[in-house]
């Protein structure tokens, strides 16, 4: 029972390693993207009504009907 989970040690160690960095990837990027995408749904809506229309942002505020 002890050799098989010797071996599984070197696997499961480069298992974390690669989720740890793949963790911390995604938190340093994680302001860009939102960033990218905001600027998208802006571009999108002034395909369809000019910025002179509204003042406000209309991607954060927002007005949620029930």
């Amino acid at each position: 029972m002890a050799e098989p989970l010797r071996r599984a040690w070197p696997l499961s160690a480069q298992v974390l390693l690669a989720a740890l960095v793949l963790a911390l990837a995604a938190f340093a990027t994680r302001d860009g993207l939102h960033e990218r995408e905001r600027a998208g749904a802006l571009a999108e809506l002034a395909g369809v009504l000019p910025a002179a229309v509204y003042d406000n942002d209309p991607t954060r505020d927002r007005t949620v009907l029930r």
